[in-house]
């Protein structure tokens, strides 16, 4: 009878961590809104008292002179990056894990090839545009 209570706790520890996992990702977002409407609400009386808001009381959730947008070129590096360091974690992981390296190469070489590209096009797409 022992061991069919630990094939049940098992999996109910789980599903407790993963329910508080989720309570805190939602006490996260609203403590965040909360903090964001305190922030417009702050703003909003000093454009009512005809003061003009410096940029430091900029909604944290808009874009403003310290943080320009992304352009299209940031993106693609970014993504590049990511997928280059992606392919080559799976040369390790798989190359590693099978025994095999040239199995690593392929499917993390074929991925960190992809990243390559990616940033290829962030590089030669902004070219014309500065």
């Amino acid at each position: 009878m022992q061991g069919g209570s630990v094939q049940l706790l098992d999996p109910l520890i789980a599903l407790v961590g993963l329910v508080g996992v989720l309570g805190l990702i939602a006490y996260w977002i609203s403590a965040r809104r909360t903090l964001r409407e305190l922030e417009i609400r702050e703003r909003v009386a000093l454009i009512e008292k005809g003061l003009s808001p410096p940029p430091e009381l900029m909604p944290t959730g808009s874009v403003d002179s310290v943080n320009p947008p992304a352009t299209r070129a940031d993106r693609y590096r970014t993504a590049g990056i990511l997928f280059v360091g992606l392919g080559l974690a799976l040369m390790l992981l798989l190359g590693a894990a099978a025994n095999v390296p040239a199995i690593g190469v392929g499917v993390g070489g074929a991925i960190a090839l992809l990243g390559a590209a990616l940033i290829a096009n962030s590089v030669f797409g902004s070219r014309g545009r500065n």
